[in-house]
Parts: structure tokens; sequence; C-alpha cells
């Protein structure tokens, strides 16, 4: 296994609520402030897995290294982590309050934690 995915959660199973937003894994459905919201399969795994590390700086190349994890070739030096985020907090961030998606400079990205 490789050393750098050994200090993450492990994916969340069941329901979890972070201040207004509800993620259930076993149906993979998401609610923000009572509305559900739709996403593709990466965006929910992607949600899911900063959500499972919640208060935790996921770098780019740990969150390439969970998605290709079959493929370390196939992740490259792509933008596609900051092209997922982007997705995220427009559907789960925008217009609402907190932003539960954050970024850390140079670092990567988390999700807030906070209430569950």
């Amino acid at each position: 296994m490789n050393v750098m995915r050994r200090k993450w959660a492990k994916p969340l199973r069941g329901a979890l609520k972070i201040y207004d937003l509800e993620i259930n894994t076993e149906l993979q459905t998401v609610k923000r402030g009572g509305q559900i919201i739709h996403l593709t399969p990466r965006e929910f795994e992607l949600l899911n897995l900063l959500a499972s590390n919640r208060g935790r700086v996921l770098t780019r190349a740990e969150i390439l290294s969970h998605f290709y994890a079959d493929d370390p070739e196939g992740a490259g030096d792509s933008n596609i982590v900051d092209v997922y985020i982007r997705f995220l907090r427009k559907k789960i961030d925008e217009g609402f309050w907190p932003r539960l998606l954050l970024t850390r400079r140079r670092q990567g990205y988390m999700m807030r934690g906070g209430k569950t």
C-alpha cells in the first residue's frame, strides 16, 4: 500500500453531516440546506475523500494518487484536481454559508471540520 495513502481516513460509509451538508454513501446522495445536489460519480468520490479527511489538508498529489491508484502514470501533472474542486464548489458551496471546501495555498484542499 502506498505510504501516502496509509494516513488517510477510510472512505465514509453510511451518512455524515457537516454543518448543513448531508452525505449518504449508501445511496450516494448529497444535500445541502435540504436541497438535493446532483454529483457525478467522480465528484461524489472526491467529496467523500475530503469529508473522510475533514480538517486535514490533502495535497493535489494525494488526491491524484487516490483517483489513479491503479495507474499512477495516468495522473501526470494534470490540473484535474483543480477542475473537480471548482465543480464541487459551484455545487455545494455557492449560495451557502459557511464555505466548506477550503484551499490552503501551496498545500492543497480540505473540507472544513466541524459539526457532524
